[in-house]
């Protein structure tokens, strides 16, 4: 099932789906949204969006600034000349969370002197800079020997790390951000990563929601350093908490905008309790598997044998989370 499309055309839907590059698109008399293509795509998600807000004092916002690239770089600064700006006009880079194609740019418009805006627990992650996964996680899953050095090798190869960023501003739940004449307040919704943030402008009816809500992709979950915290849990409790801004148009990080938020957020929740389900059949079937062992014996969407590097490392990392919240009585 798919997300409604009463707020975006057809022809952005069609193109989403596609994998195009749509055009930039004028929400509002004071932001607009920019598509930026991602230079290291992962299936459907072929380009970042991201949102350009004005202040009150004509300066320019970004929300999620996309991958890092020369060709992000003139797309970017033509757009800023079409609506008579230029990169010096960016006060602010706003990331919803780490992935390098949401905020790989931040750190060029850093040097023209855009502060870059984090919420303060996925600042915190920055400086544990952990490989994932590491050895003990592939020991930990039972991944056998011959698939191992593969699997790290793919992984290194579509490694995204952010080390380098310099967060200026860390924010909370219930912060205003720093943008003049507009109310934007940041919504923590861990999960996806560790703290990832959502935005709400009420002002403006818009809900940026990163990568927490997707109008076709059920988003991953939680590659993150943990605090003994089920990152499976908390997306889930992220998805319940958001739902109050259902009367908002989703913005999202892929995608196109769209509304119905409490909808969508039920058939993602749905779709992790399915697989919960079905994971907890498997263990019941075979108890003494491993994680590998589970993962194979489960349904994915695409077939877990279509799965490599870090998609793989995805479906391993959540068939754990799953078995988890098994072994916790959460099915």
């Amino acid at each position: 099932m798919r997300a409604s499309h009463s707020a975006v055309t057809r022809s952005r839907e069609e193109a989403a789906m596609r994998g195009e590059l749509p055009m930039p698109e004028r929400i509002d008399e004071r932001t607009w949204c920019l598509p930026l293509p991602i230079d290291f795509p992962n299936g459907s998600v072929r380009f970042t969006l991201c949102y350009v807000l004005e202040d009150a004092e004509r300066g320019i916002h970004l929300i999620d600034p996309g991958a890092d690239s020369e060709d992000n770089v003139r797309i970017l600064t033509d757009f800023l000349t079409d609506i008579g700006r230029d990169r010096g006009s960016v006060r602010s880079c706003i990331v919803t969370h780490l992935h390098l194609d949401h905020l790989g740019m931040a750190h060029r418009l850093r040097d023209h002197g855009a502060a870059t805006v984090m919420g303060a627990r996925e600042a915190r992650q920055l400086k544990e800079n952990v490989a994932f996964p590491d050895e003990g996680a592939l020991a930990r899953w039972g991944v056998p020997d011959k698939s191992r050095g593969e699997l790290r090798a793919r992984v290194s190869q579509s490694s995204m790390r952010a080390a380098d960023i310099h967060v200026d501003v860390r924010v909370e739940e219930g912060d205003v951000l720093p943008i003049p004449g507009r109310e934007v307040v940041v919504v923590d919704t861990p999960g996806h990563t560790a703290g990832h943030v959502c935005l709400v402008e009420e002002g403006s009816g818009l809900f940026f929601s990163g990568d927490h809500v997707l109008p076709i992709v059920n988003p991953g979950i939680g590659h993150w350093v943990g605090d003994g915290e089920n990152p499976l849990d908390c997306y889930l409790d992220s998805l319940r908490k958001t739902v109050r801004y259902d009367h908002l148009v989703v913005s999202p990080g892929h995608g196109y905008r769209f509304t119905g938020l409490a909808e969508r957020s039920a058939q993602i929740a749905e779709h992790h309790e399915a697989r919960t389900r079905a994971v907890a059949r498997a263990m019941r079937d075979r108890p003494a598997d491993s994680v590998w062992g589970t993962a194979q014996r489960i349904p994915w969407t695409a077939g877990l044998s279509t799965l490599v590097g870090p998609r793989l490392v995805a479906a391993l990392a959540q068939t754990e989370m799953h078995m988890t919240r098994v072994r916790a009585g959460s099915h």
